[in-house]
């Protein structure tokens, strides 16, 4: 099986380019940072929603070199700045807006947070003065500061939508905006050597929304998958480490949406489950600063598949009958296995499917080899896509043609994508 995992790595469609670490949207790099200056005083709630709009938050401090830098940044101009930093109560209680954690590893407030004439709870940072780089309480409602900007490096790419060392590529960038599916969707995306988004970050689902703005969307198809809610697992392979919030009462169904809108119990910025075969916006997440070696889907059309005849492929991708989308030849045979890692399982959806009835065949068996249970047989004409989830990790499909002179029927065969599921 490791021959086959590290065969699927050295085939990945993309080559990694030479990759210049970059800053977006006019931001300046300092340090391993992305900042930018606004010098016109506000609250604390209006920085912080000025600095959501550039998806990221209020500057950070981790360590001394980091708090040292951000007084030669700001410069003389400025008397103080807000910080990232609120203080719930006590030195533990005072915590990062970008999630990173308390002040534990380093601080530079002029004294204890903890202090019982300290009724304030957001945090500044005085640039210039006798107490320059310390750290003071301010009132987050009624103080007004400037305040700088924080957003994570990324690296050169042409993409328009560029963070964190990912490019996004909405449906829109696409012939097809909508599709059907998981499996088309993600179709569109591998073939532009990305995934379906995963979300990893609250500034990332921010980008999300930010982005989606000005549609009409209500959700988007995401690259996530369940077993009815109970468990979930990102198709890009990423761990499952952002706790974003599953709508209750979910539909049956094994994918996942996004809400962009709030509508009954569906609350924008949640995800809910719901059934693979409707209609559906996406979003495609790539790496940024990499050449894609695999040509890109055409812009007048389905996306070209390729037959993978006899071949072994693993944890998700696609395959055909030989000559897809053209008509195939008689006397094919061919076999498709497909594998995936430990007690994950597989789905797969059969779509295009235009065979001879009855005399050609698809099989689908619930292992490893003919050998194991016959789980279906498709034959004939389909004008909907054909589901299949196995019980294991395995699935062993073949395909044959036989022999005949109907030279007039137009057999296209079909295109079958699978991916991992739980």
């Amino acid at each position: 099986m490791w021959r086959h995992i590290f065969l699927l790595l050295a085939l990945l469609p993309y080559i990694q380019a030479t990759q210049t670490i970059t800053c977006t949207n006019g931001f300046t790099l300092v340090g391993n940072k992305c900042l930018k200056l606004f010098t016109t005083p506000t609250s604390r709630r209006n920085a912080s929603k000025t600095c959501a709009e550039y998806t990221g938050n209020l500057v950070t401090i981790q360590n001394q070199e980091e708090n040292d830098a951000l007084a030669s940044f700001v410069g003389d101009g400025v008397k103080s700045v807000w910080l990232g930093l609120y203080c719930f109560g006590g030195t533990t209680g005072c915590l990062w807006d970008d999630a990173s954690g308390s002040i534990e590893g380093f601080t530079s407030f002029v004294y204890d947070s903890n202090d019982a004439y300290n009724i304030y709870k957001c945090s500044t940072y005085k640039v210039t003065g006798s107490w320059s780089k310390k750290w003071f309480c301010g009132d987050c409602s009624y103080d007004l500061r400037p305040f700088v900007c924080q957003i994570p490096t990324t690296y050169e790419d042409d993409c328009a939508l560029n963070f964190n060392g990912n490019c996004y590529l909405p449906s829109e960038n696409f012939f097809s905006s909508q599709v059907i599916g998981i499996d088309s969707a993600r179709q569109w995306c591998l073939n532009n050597c990305a995934d379906l988004v995963s979300i990893h970050s609250a500034n990332e689902l921010r980008l999300i929304q930010n982005y989606y703005k000005s549609k009409d969307h209500e959700s988007i198809l995401i690259g996530a998958v369940t077993n009815s809610g109970k468990s979930f697992l990102w198709t890009d392979g990423s761990t499952w480490d952002y706790s974003s919030v599953v709508g209750s009462g979910q539909s049956s169904g094994t994918c996942v949406k996004l809400a962009l809108k709030t509508s009954g119990s569906r609350v924008k910025g949640s995800l809910y489950v719901t059934k693979c075969e409707e209609s559906n916006y996406y979003m495609c997440k790539r790496p940024a600063g990499i050449s894609c070696v695999g040509e890109p889907a055409p812009s007048g059309g389905a996306p070209p598949v390729t037959p993978n005849c006899n071949e072994f492929l693993m944890n998700a991708g696609s395959f055909s009958s030989p000559n897809y989308p053209e008509a195939y030849s008689d006397g094919e045979s061919c076999t498709y296995g497909l594998g995936t890692l430990g007690s994950q399982r597989i789905r797969v959806t059969f779509s295009n499917i235009v065979v001879k009835d009855q005399e050609d065949s698809i099989r689908i068996y619930d292992g490893d080899s003919v050998e194991s249970p016959l789980a279906l047989i498709i034959t004939g004409r389909h004008s909907e896509p054909v589901y299949y989830e196995s019980s294991t990790n395995r699935v062993f499909v073949t395909y044959n043609s036989v022999d005949n002179y109907d030279t007039d029927i137009a057999r296209t065969g079909f295109k079958a994508d699978f991916v991992t599921i739980v």
